[in-house]
């Protein structure tokens, strides 16, 4: 899997929880990109880990691996 990260308002992080990926994206910083190869199928919980103001408990999603 190929993630290109990027960010318009401020500083956030993307965690892959169960993972030890965690990667700072910055306004203004070149985009990010994170290869990741699950080796376990299953459901992962994708955060923001860095505290960016209003709205940041709702920057949750989930990957299913099947």
């Amino acid at each position: 899997m190929k993630f290109v990260l990027s960010s318009t308002q401020g500083t956030h992080g993307f965690s892959i929880q169960r993972t030890n990926i965690n990667v700072p994206v910055s306004t203004g910083a070149p985009s990010q990109k994170v290869l990741w190869t699950p080796s376990t199928k299953g459901t992962y919980t994708i955060v923001c880990s860095i505290y960016c103001g209003a709205g940041h408990s709702s920057m949750v999603s989930t990957l299913t691996v099947s």
